[in-house]
């Protein structure tokens, strides 16, 4: 699970940002969800992926350099956490501490 929070970075940024990076066109691989919100300190997004390589991927490949396209000043603070859980509201739990994410990973989400 990734947490970045980003002071000073606006809705405005955040679809700036979308605009060249696509991640809702283009699902990046491994990227199970993904939330953002918007105060008037600036960012806080929080995405759950199947492993910390695929989000390292990412980022090396399509978020760190579309945050250069656009301009953006600074670089969120980033945190990256162990997934212990992960559920879909309506769905079954699919992920728990001691499972492993992998099997999981591609949406593989099961109703109940």
């Amino acid at each position: 699970m990734t947490q970045m929070n980003w002071r000073g970075f606006s809705r405005d940024d955040y679809e700036r940002l979308h605009e060249n990076v696509k991640w809702r066109d283009d699902i990046p691989s491994g990227l199970l969800s993904h939330a953002a919100s918007f105060d008037e300190w600036g960012a806080h997004i929080v995405d759950c992926w199947d492993s910390e390589t695929e989000f390292k991927i990412f980022f090396k490949t399509r978020l760190g350099p579309g945050f250069e396209d656009i301009g953006a000043e600074g670089m969120p603070d980033a945190k990256v956490y162990p997934l212990s859980a992960w559920y879909v509201p309506g769905q079954q739990q699919i992920f728990s501490r001691n499972d492993s994410i992998e099997p999981y990973a591609q949406h593989h989400v099961v109703s109940q």
